[in-house]
């Protein structure tokens, strides 16, 4: 081999070999829950979701969709939920990992006024929930979402809201990846 392919051979596996210790060194700093949930959500989802409130019951049609951002370090969501009465909800929502508490949060902010710092717990190697206790309206606030995923690109919800600790929204359904 003529000198000057070889220097452009070794060159090229030097590259290579640099890039891929790059890129182990940084998967190796993403905290392995994040990991787990970025392989989990990444894309585009898109659901039917079903949610009885007030005694009544509604269809709710949800689209969202996450991406990653800060090198792997976060995820943001962007979400928009129809509701069949022509309510439009919108989400937008940070998660990522604190590493001084161990704990990965999933902060949201909505069309509606809402603000929320989640906290987010895996359960199994296929579901997690997602957590907020506080106080809404000067009232006991608690709401729960289980999300299971049954295999790649297919995940059951569950969500519970209480107020003064009665249930009032319970929403279920299946998103599918697109």
């Amino acid at each position: 081999m003529p000198r000057s392919k070889f220097s452009l051979f070794v060159s090229l596996l030097l590259i290579t070999f640099y890039a891929s210790n790059v890129i182990l060194a940084i998967n190796e700093t993403i905290p392995p829950q994040m990991q787990k949930l970025s392989n989990k959500l990444l894309g585009k989802w898109k659901a039917e979701l079903f949610m009885t409130m007030n005694e009544k019951e509604y269809l709710i049609k949800d689209n969202c969709e996450f991406t990653q951002i800060a090198d792997g370090q976060g995820i943001y969501m962007s979400e928009t939920m129809m509701m069949d009465n022509g309510t439009e909800y919108k989400i937008e929502s940070i998660i990522g990992f604190d590493a001084a508490t161990e704990t990965l949060h999933w902060y949201t902010v909505t069309n509606m006024g809402d603000t929320q710092d989640n906290i987010v717990n895996w359960i199994d190697n296929d579901t997690f929930t997602i957590t907020f206790c506080g106080m809404k309206n000067n009232k006991p606030y608690e709401e729960y979402i289980e999300c299971k995923f049954i295999r790649d690109g297919y995940c059951d919800i569950k969500q519970t809201v209480k107020v003064n600790k009665e249930i009032v929204s319970e929403i279920y359904g299946a998103f599918i990846r697109q």
